[in-house]
């Protein structure tokens, strides 16, 4: 039982420090990619159109330890399940509640293409990216949890 707490109180001490790179790799890998306002529409309007939305640092948190305890459980469905709730969600978000209109009074067609398209691929690139990293996250730290108690164990009985 003691080994069993010592190796999930690793997991969870490398997920926590892990976690801290998920933002800086998100934005550095859409970095390029951050879309362009269409013309007429001003850059701080369109900065504040497309901002993240509160609780996005938190739900991603959440979802790191949700991977952990799926891998440490060994219960792929468990991850299954929650990407097909994303990819469910996500998806009646934008066709329902934030789907843009096919035009905008003012905007040139193309410019709003354009705009439309950078922000599609932003956002996507975004949401995989995370997703990605979160899973990526638990499945090392659980694999780095048990593995780290180990070698540690088989040192202290070395010295000893």
């Amino acid at each position: 039982m003691a080994k069993t707490l010592l190796q999930l109180g690793t997991s969870i001490l490398i997920l926590a420090l892990l976690g801290f790179a998920v933002g800086p790799l998100i934005r550095f890998s859409t970095k390029g990619g951050l879309p362009r306002p269409p013309k007429p529409i001003s850059e701080d309007l369109w900065n504040e159109i497309i901002g993240r939305g509160t609780g996005v640092s938190l739900l991603g948190s959440l979802e790191r330890f949700f991977y952990l305890a799926a891998f440490w459980k060994e219960a792929p469905i468990l991850i299954a399940g929650w990407l097909a709730f994303k990819v469910a969600s996500g998806w009646h978000n934008w066709s329902m509640i934030v789907k843009l209109p096919d035009n905008l009074e003012g905007v040139d067609q193309i410019e709003y293409l354009r705009a439309r398209s950078q922000l599609g691929s932003w956002i996507f690139h975004r949401f995989l990216i995370g997703t990605l990293a979160n899973i990526l996250i638990g499945l090392i730290s659980v694999i780095l949890g048990k593995c780290l108690y180990t070698i540690i164990a088989q040192y202290l009985c070395r010295v000893a």
